[in-house]
């Protein structure tokens, strides 16, 4: 039996921030941001914007304005970025840091010192009469629009709007092979999530005791505990590491809502994403546990910290597994953990997207949609 995922793609409802630029100076246009990069070294940076409509647009009558004095709610531009030169309708242009390194500048049309932007300050593309024909962030806020990463907006959402950071999804910062198109994985797809390969299974499960390999073993349960945490049978192969028998695994880069533990009440759908969670694992007929590529193989508490993988199908390929980390946080019952952008996250990619971004995806998508946990007042 399958179990029947009830998110709706179609039911995306934008975010809306209080205190934002008022909607009287949003006029909307053709000309639109398709992508921010800000690599490891903050001054290799670059902004793409491209012509999405279907007339050849003279860019001298625009300018982007970058604020970086979030906070205010009526915030005034601190830079701005004056264009040159004529689109055509499809065409993109890219906008590059005069101190970025030569491969990004070679993809430029135009070469500023005024990129003022490390990846968090929103920007806004501008006509003379200063209305606002697009949004990257909003003025007034500290966004992590691209720090350390490569921002793109999804191909369905290309036209201008008001900003919504599930219009965008982020690549690392290993290749700069999205810059200068219109290069982007459609949000269906992106939606599914991560799919393990068989690949995955030829990696190591662990390189040492203390450091993951990024491989997958299969594995069975013994009991299921709460929201984030489930006990399996780790096959003898990996008696080596300590880690054979019986193992508590902590899902990776989630946080669900706590039960009563020391007297203190369960948080808010604690015990509603513990339900959730062990559902999926009593109906399920397969697990895959997968190790963080270059990351701990434990946790403070002993805890193994894995990527747990299921399947209903009586023999599973490796492409019928989901990822159950990305399920929860995408049905609104856990947040993303505190875990790092960059580093070894962009190690374990599918379709070019880390794991873990496909993590913020999801928060994104429950954000969105107000699901569980972030319902109103929650």
């Amino acid at each position: 039996m399958k179990y029947k995922r009830f998110l709706l793609i179609g039911s995306i409802i934008p975010i809306l921030l209080s205190g934002c630029t008022k909607a009287n100076s949003f006029i909307g246009g053709d000309l639109i941001f398709t992508e921010f990069y800000v690599g490891e070294v903050y001054a290799n940076r670059a902004v793409e914007i491209a012509n999405v409509g279907n007339k050849e647009l003279d860019l001298s009558k625009y300018h982007i304005s970058i604020f970086r004095d979030g906070g205010q709610e009526k915030a005034k531009p601190t830079d701005k970025i004056y264009l040159e030169g004529s689109l055509q309708p499809g065409e993109t242009y890219v906008i590059a840091y005069s101190e970025a390194k030569e491969e990004i500048k070679a993809k430029a049309n135009l070469i500023s010192e005024d990129l003022l932007n490390d990846g968090t300050f929103p920007m806004t593309i501008n006509n003379k009469k200063e209305q606002v024909i697009d949004y990257l962030g909003y003025p007034g806020y500290f966004y992590n629009l691209a720090q350390c990463g490569d921002a793109v907006r999804k191909v369905e959402k290309l036209s201008a709007s008001t900003y919504n950071a599930y219009d965008w999804i982020r690549y690392p910062t290993s290749n700069l092979d999205n810059l200068g198109n219109l290069n982007c994985l459609d949000n269906k797809t992106i939606f599914k999530g991560p799919k393990l390969t068989t690949e995955d299974f030829n990696k190591p499960y662990a390189v040492n005791n203390s450091t993951a390999g990024g491989g997958a073993v299969k594995v069975s349960l013994n009991y299921t505990i709460d929201g984030d945490t489930t006990k399996f049978n780790f096959p003898s192969s990996l008696a080596e590491f300590g880690l054979s028998g019986s193992q508590s695994v902590r899902y990776y880069g989630i946080n669900t809502p706590e039960l009563p533990h020391g007297g203190n009440p369960a948080d808010p759908y604690g015990p509603e994403a513990r339900d959730f969670t062990n559902n999926i694992i009593n109906s399920a007929k397969h697990f895959v546990v997968q190790s963080i590529e270059g990351y701990e193989l434990t946790e403070t508490y002993g805890r193994i910290l894995a990527y747990v993988w299921v399947s209903f199908e009586n023999n599973p390929e490796p492409s019928d597994y989901f990822l159950l980390n990305h399920y929860i946080l995408q049905n609104g019952f856990a947040r993303v953990g505190r875990i790092e952008r960059g580093s070894y996250n962009d190690l374990m990619l599918y379709n070019g997207i880390s794991y873990v971004e496909y993590f913020y995806d999801a928060q994104q998508y429950a954000i969105s949609n107000k699901l569980h946990i972030y319902e109103e007042g929650l």
